[in-house]
């Protein structure tokens, strides 16, 4: 088992991470944008490999690169309405 954190580093991990949104036509400052703010939302052990984002995760980064503000009241809605479900 390697330790992928500690062996690449936090820039190489995003450089990894963002090669997709990149190859999809996005500019590197948007896939970093895109990045900083939803790569927590999918928890990485510094042990785990680290995945590059895919399908329906390039289809909402370009949902949000178009209109954040949708996207982000969108994302909260599901994660109320899932986390209320939940709880009953």
């Amino acid at each position: 088992m390697s330790y992928y954190l500690l062996e690449l580093g936090p820039k190489e991990q995003q450089r990894i991470r963002v090669q997709p949104l990149l190859e999809a036509g996005f500019r590197l400052e948007d896939a970093i944008k895109f990045d900083q703010r939803f790569s927590d939302q999918s928890f990485r052990w510094p042990w785990e490999k680290n995945e590059a984002y895919r399908d329906d995760e390039i289809k909402f980064a370009e949902m949000w690169l178009n209109n954040s503000v949708i996207t982000e009241i969108l994302l909260n809605y599901y994660y109320c309405a899932s986390s209320n479900y939940y709880s009953l």
